[in-house]
């Protein structure tokens, strides 16, 4: 009974069920379909088996959408070492900004990859003007690479 993570001991050393918000009682413990057990600090579900990630291992999607280091050194370089959008000098990595969105499945390429200031990389994610600024960072992106097209930007899954 009291090795499940539900299990509470208030101050007046009555056991509660923060699952069932209720006291305790060892019917309601033993008869419950909730009940998860602690094992090192760890919980562990008594119905369902999760398999982790091998410690290390990265999902592809992961991988592929992830800027590296070697990235934004090169894409600092090419933007001069300064916001695209403000032209303040930022360090290296600061060229974090991805054309599209991580979330959106964008890679961590250099035609996906430009330098942006804080505010800038803030305004640029989640703001009125990101419409805007999209336009501008297409027409530089563009720019500087001749066979540029959103459409390579985007993870797709090897079949």
């Amino acid at each position: 009974m009291s090795k499940c993570k539900y299990i509470k001991q208030k101050i007046n050393k009555e056991i509660w069920c923060k699952y069932h918000d209720k006291k305790l009682t060892k019917e309601l413990c033993s008869n419950c379909e909730h009940r998860e057990y602690k094992e090192n600090n760890v919980s562990k579900s008594k119905v369902t088996k999760v398999n982790k990630p091998i410690k290390g291992k990265k999902h592809n999607l992961t991988k592929a959408t992830e800027i590296p280091k070697e990235v934004k050194l090169k894409v600092w370089e090419r933007d001069n070492h300064r916001c695209i959008f403000c032209d303040k000098e930022v360090p290296w990595n600061l060229a974090n900004s991805h054309y599209i969105k991580r979330s959106q499945l964008g890679l961590g390429i250099e035609q996906n990859v430009m330098t942006n200031c804080e505010r800038c990389h803030k305004l640029y994610d989640d703001s009125i003007y990101r419409e805007d600024m999209m336009v501008y960072a297409r027409k530089y992106l563009m720019n500087l690479y001749s066979e540029w097209q959103e459409s390579k930007l985007i993870y797709k899954k090897n079949s």
